[in-house]
């Protein structure tokens, strides 16, 4: 029988989603906009032989963190939406090479491109008047 914390646990997570991919191909991101489900995940893969640093930011592009994911050459990664994340809060990414030794603070970069990912589900098809 669980115990009342993991019953509770369990009431409070949220059905599982297919990750939301974003797939790399010469530096750029398939999609410039990506929604991810509250508490879902989302999926970089990268199709060239080359590694990638991701770089995110919040605030407008005026703070990202202290640490940035590696996502290595023909590989993936996947990464989880912070649980106190509300619907409709964002952030974006930059895709740079790792040969960038210090990559500008939110120029844009030549070698790479970017995106925003959204939390939130995938708004539906806008509806077309009569």
């Amino acid at each position: 029988m669980p115990s009342t914390g993991a019953a509770k646990a369990r009431t409070k997570s949220t059905p599982a989603a297919p990750p939301t991919d974003i797939t790399i191909t010469n530096g750029l991101p398939d999609k410039k906009i990506a929604y991810v489900n509250v508490e879902g995940t989302v999926k970089f893969g990268n199709q060239d032989s080359k590694d990638y640093r991701i770089r995110f930011w919040a605030k407008g592009r005026r703070k990202h963190p202290l640490i940035d994911a590696l996502l290595a050459q023909v590989g993936s990664i996947t990464l989880m939406a912070d649980p106190l994340a509300k619907k409709n809060d964002d952030c974006e990414y930059e895709i740079l090479a790792v040969d960038l030794l210090h990559p500008g603070l939110g120029d844009k970069v030549a070698s790479g491109g970017g995106g925003k990912i959204i939390i939130g589900p995938t708004p539906g098809p806008k509806k077309v008047g009569r």
